[in-house]
């Protein structure tokens, strides 16, 4: 194998198709999200997190990318219910809802992270804590 180089701090080995040598390129890492605290009813931005501190339904955003995600943390014992836009669906480990459906938690400390796929107009759950009810 030969002697590609040495990378500086900051950098990764990139593949650049077949038959090419790979390069070294700047490594971008994923952006965090932006987290603010919601105590009523909120319109949901993509690529955003949210800290609920009280009942309130948060909506997700009605013209999404691929690859979107939102986010929202459950500190309340309060009702938090994370609706669905126009014509999509929310999927929490299995469980899609309906058209325009939500997902609701009432306990402090449940979490979910999802992710907007554009094929199929779904929000995916990443990752959740606890359980989420999807209607």
């Amino acid at each position: 194998m030969a002697h590609i180089g040495t990378a500086a701090v900051g950098l990764v080995l990139t593949a650049n198709g077949a038959g090419i040598s790979p390069s070294f390129q700047t490594y971008t890492p994923q952006t965090l999200l932006a987290w603010t605290n919601q105590s009523g009813n909120f319109n949901a931005a993509s690529n955003n997190g949210y800290i609920a501190t009280a009942a309130l339904t948060a909506t997700l955003p009605a013209s999404p990318s691929n690859g979107d995600l939102v986010a929202v943390i459950v500190d309340t014992t309060g009702s938090v219910v994370i609706a669905a836009n126009l014509l999509q669906f929310i999927r929490i480990d299995g469980n899609v809802s309906l058209v325009v459906g939500t997902a609701t938690s009432t306990a402090r400390g449940n979490a979910v992270t999802l992710v907007y796929n554009s094929s199929d107009l779904t929000w995916i759950a990443q990752s959740f804590v606890t359980a989420w009810t999807v209607v």
